[in-house]
């Protein structure tokens, strides 16, 4: 079957986003590379998308692009898959000099994805952890945790527990990319509704203290919302062994006894995130899925 590699056309953009669940939003910033198969009809197969993120104020002062390569069932194990990346990453180096980063995690450094992007130069950047639990468990857990806090005054003065209001998602998008948890294309996207695993903004939680975000949780309905997963969690250095770290969890979770959940699963980086495996084993979570993700610096 001919296939055909190209830039997406402008009015195939809201498609491609759609029909591959592409974690991004579109923008300036966004590039789609297609591969579009012309017999018996034109449809298109698989997409290479691309999007540049900015350095943000109190990060590390680097530009990524990061990047999503999807196929249909029926081309992801044929040739059309190595063409695809080839040409995309063709396609992006001409228009952008930067590091890249892959957005989907693969689950085996064995598996044929793995092997082409490292036939391209790309090598392992992290290993992310994912543990799971029990809703009931970890409720139970986390009102053991709220009591004790509460026998020691409870929350300070200055300090506010909030969902994610409009007002505060500037500081939580900043916080998420410059601690690497989320990069500012993504939470753009699972804000906006427009990636599978979508942040619940009401359910989701932040602290500030004097006005200033010292913490946030955000957690997003999975599983056709019978779990919740932890995909975004930071606290400022100098409210982590504290107060903050119990409220997170508890209103979180909280929000979501109403729910009937079933399950609640962390995320969690090797080498950044060890208090967030911490809390998840604390909390009951045992390890389900250990991810790879990979990058390449710029060429």
């Amino acid at each position: 079957m001919p296939i055909e590699y190209r830039p997406a056309w402008p009015d195939e953009t809201a498609l491609v986003l759609r029909l591959f669940r592409v974690p991004f939003r579109s923008g300036p910033h966004l590039r789609i590379f297609v591969a579009s198969a012309t017999e018996p009809r034109e449809r298109v197969v698989g997409c290479f998308v691309s999007c540049a993120t900015p350095a943000l104020a109190g990060g590390d002062g680097r530009e990524r692009c990061y990047f999503v390569w999807r196929l249909l069932p029926g081309y992801e194990d044929g040739p059309v898959r190595a063409e695809l990346l080839e040409r995309g990453l063709v396609d992006v180096a001409s228009v952008r000099a930067l590091p890249l980063v892959t957005q989907d995690l693969l689950e085996s450094a064995d598996c044929p994805r793995a092997q082409l992007l490292a036939a391209h130069g790309f090598a392992q950047l992290e290993t992310i952890d994912e543990y799971q639990a029990g809703f009931d468990e970890v409720w139970s857990r986390c009102r053991r945790i709220h009591e004790r806090l509460e026998r020691h005054g409870g929350v300070p003065a200055g300090g506010r527990v909030l969902s994610f209001e409009p007002g505060l998602l500037p500081a939580i998008r900043t916080a998420l990319h410059n601690d690497h948890i989320m990069n500012t294309a993504e939470f753009d996207a699972r804000v906006g509704g427009e990636n599978a695993e979508r942040v619940d903004l009401e359910r989701s939680t932040a602290i500030v203290v004097n006005d200033e975000l010292v913490g946030l949780m955000a957690v997003s309905p999975v599983a056709g919302e019978r779990g919740y997963v932890v995909s975004g969690r930071w606290v400022d250095p100098g409210y982590r062994n504290g107060w903050v770290n119990a409220e997170l969890i508890y209103n979180s979770v909280r929000q979501g006894v109403p729910l009937g959940l079933e399950f609640v699963r962390f995320v969690a980086s090797q080498k950044r995130h060890q208090e967030t495996a911490r809390l998840a084993i604390r909390l009951g979570g045992e390890p389900v899925r250990r991810l790879i993700r990979y990058a390449r610096e710029s060429q």
